[in-house]
């Protein structure tokens, strides 16, 4: 991660800079090919190198993604620390709808969920080897709201097929993406204690396992969360 200039931002002085950039995500994969195909081909990243094991995905000359085959690869367990999921910006709505048409038609079934978190819109998949992937697109920060020194945020209902009418023309005809009529959160620790499961867009509380903040423009990063 790099800082080239000094936070400040809404009277906050414990704020990283708008510059703020992160580098590269590394995955380790099973199937490279496969992988590297789902990037490029349905995330929509650019192969800008491949080689010795290795796919590099990024926009332009800028790594993204970089891919690193591992054939005794294990994934984590259900109650064991591991990615939770890559992020993704995309620079405008319509980018971000062709990668979410493009995702949803190539790999039907892996839609996991979509919110507007009002900084930013946001699609969530899981790629060919369960990882996930979220494909977002933020809003300006002259856009953003503050309350005392931080920003809002929220889980707000996004419906993927009107956002894909709106900013795809492809898919004006028969949608791709499956609407949900609820989401599931597999959890190992809840703040508070749900007396009840919760569903996405209600008004309760999400559990502390599956809460997200990001507060960056990066072009990837990896959300950490509790489990």
């Amino acid at each position: 991660m790099t800082n080239t200039s000094t936070a400040g931002s809404a009277g906050a002085t414990d704020l990283l800079a708008a510059d703020t950039s992160m580098g590269a995500v590394t995955l380790l994969v099973a199937d490279l090919d496969l992988m590297t195909a789902y990037y490029r081909d349905a995330v929509t990243l650019t192969l800008l190198a491949q080689g010795q094991g290795r796919s590099v995905l990024g926009r332009g000359t800028t790594p993204i993604v970089i891919l690193e085959h591992a054939t005794a690869l294990q994934h984590a367990g259900p109650r064991e620390a591991g990615l939770f999921h890559t992020a993704i910006l995309f620079p405008t709505q319509s980018d971000l709808a062709d990668a979410v048409y493009a995702v949803a038609s190539r790999h039907p079934g892996s839609f996991t969920g979509s919110a507007d978190h009002l900084v930013s819109q946001a699609f969530y998949f899981n790629d060919p080897e369960g990882n996930g992937v979220e494909l977002y697109w933020d809003r300006d920060r002259t856009a953003w709201s503050w309350t005392h020194g931080r920003v809002e945020m929220d889980t707000l209902m996004l419906d993927p097929n009107a956002f894909l009418r709106e900013f795809n023309p492809l898919s004006r005809g028969t949608p791709p993406v499956r609407p949900l009529s609820g989401t599931c959160i597999s959890v190992s620790e809840t703040w508070p204690p749900p007396a009840t499961s919760t569903l996405i867009g209600s008004d309760s509380r999400p559990p502390r396992s599956w809460v997200l903040r990001r507060c960056l423009s990066v072009p990837a990063a990896i959300t950490i969360t509790w489990r």
